[in-house]
């Protein structure tokens, strides 16, 4: 876990949903798709958790503020 977490960034936890209506990519906290209304459901968010999952090795930790192990010589 990063200790200084940016709103975009979902390097470290999912936080966002894409609407199965009209492709829009919204916070997995809000109730409802920001273009289109629509509402999200239980398993909207479900599967963007196991999306999410599934993408782990692409993702980097370069928006993040993760610790980094010291270097040898440092």
């Amino acid at each position: 876990m990063a200790y200084g977490c940016r709103p975009t960034c979902d390097n470290c936890r999912p936080k966002y949903v894409r609407c199965p209506a009209c492709g829009e990519r919204s916070f997995l906290t809000l109730k409802a798709c920001r273009r289109c209304k629509r509402p999200f459901t239980q398993l909207d968010r479900d599967e963007a958790v196991r999306q999410w999952e599934a993408e782990a090795p692409t993702r980097t930790s370069s928006a993040c503020f993760t610790p980094r192990a010291p270097r040898e010589g440092s």
